[in-house]
């Protein structure tokens, strides 16, 4: 027989690890950076000999955390002269990270002008943020975007971020409260005219004051007389015939109602008309008597004026008719009255004269 040597196979153990990698979340698939690496502390391991040809990345789009096992049997050796046995260490890992935004809430404005009614503002929020990640869509919100309110003001809702929600798990939300919604509610305008109306009383020698007031004209459906006032003058005092008027100061109008913007315009004026007083007065003439003398003899005579009114005063009465008659012979003689040549000194009194006794 021959002399034999044999060398056997040295047994080493190589334990396989992959390593790890993280991304943070941009929206797109994305392949980890990660190898496998042999592991042994015998001396003749060598580790250029090795190779692997199983899953040494991953490649994922959403956030999470992800592993691909060590596959043994796609690890090889290349040493004849070894015994390896291939242990599988820790896997291959792969963390994708949320990407962080902020997304701020802004509340939009509306305004409407006063009607009377509750009214509700046409207002929404909106989502503002400038990453590119960022998809409008995804947001919600459960909080107040309208105000209802009736009376003139400015009103606002404060954004309330805890009811705001965005719907992408692969993103860090911070929510920030923006401008918030605003209602206004304007003033509505409106026209009065102010109006006088008038009185006529007949003279009577006094004072009199006229039973007159003014009145407000508005054909706006939102207008309310009881919430109108006026200070200035509403009644004018007079005692002589004539036409009096009383103009409306519109800067003594008032009106109680802080939703509406009022224009005071100023129409007819307060008026008052004092009308003559009609009088009779009958002229009546006196008589008189002489005895012939042969001579011409004239009548002591003279017309007096007679009135039953009140206000009738003989001393403005005149006349410029024959008074006296002269005659020289017996008879009897009469003048009559002429009524034309009456006057009566009152500017106040519509004087109808009548000629009586002669």
């Amino acid at each position: 027989t021959p002399v034999t040597f044999e060398i056997t196979k040295h047994a080493i153990t190589i334990t396989i690890n992959g390593n790890g990698d993280t991304k943070e979340y941009n929206g797109n698939p994305q392949t980890s950076e990660t190898t496998v690496t042999p592991s042994c502390s015998d001396d003749l391991f060598d580790a250029s000999k090795f190779s692997y040809t199983g899953a040494t990345t991953i490649t994922e789009t959403n956030v999470g955390s992800y592993s691909e096992a060590i596959d043994i049997t796609k690890a090889s050796y290349n040493d004849d002269n070894l015994n390896v046995t291939f242990e599988a260490g820790t896997p291959v890992t792969f963390e994708i990270t949320k990407h962080a935004i902020t997304i701020t809430i802004n509340g939009n404005g509306d305004t409407k002008e006063y009607n009377g009614n509750p009214q509700t503002s046409e207002t929404t929020v909106t989502p503002s943020c400038s990453d590119d990640l960022f998809d409008a869509s995804k947001f919600s919100y459960t909080g107040a975007t309208t105000i209802t309110e009736t009376n003139v003001g400015s009103y606002s809702e404060a954004i309330d971020i805890t009811k705001a929600s965005y719907n992408d798990d692969n993103l860090n939300v911070t929510f920030v409260a923006g401008t918030d919604v605003t209602f206004e509610i304007t003033k509505h305008a409106i026209t009065i005219t102010i109006n006088g109306n008038g009185d006529t009383k007949e003279y009577n020698g006094n004072p009199q004051t006229s039973e007159t007031e003014v009145t407000p004209e508005c054909s706006d459906s939102l207008f309310d007389a009881s919430k109108f006032s006026y200070t200035g003058a509403t009644t004018i005092t007079e005692t002589n015939v004539g036409n009096y008027s009383e103009e409306i100061d519109i800067t003594k109008a008032a009106y109680n109602d802080a939703n509406l913007e009022v224009t005071f315009v100023a129409g007819t004026p307060v008026e008052f008309e004092i009308t003559k007083k009609a009088v009779t007065i009958t002229i009546n003439g006196s008589s008189d008597s002489k005895v012939y003398n042969g001579s011409a003899q004239t009548s002591e005579t003279e017309v007096t004026p007679e009135c039953s009114d009140s206000l009738f005063d003989a001393s403005k009465f005149s006349y410029t008719g024959a008074t006296t008659i002269t005659e020289t012979n017996v008879g009897n003689y009469s003048e009559e009255i002429d009524i034309t040549k009456a006057a009566y000194n009152d500017a106040n009194l519509e004087v109808t004269f009548v000629a009586g006794t002669p």
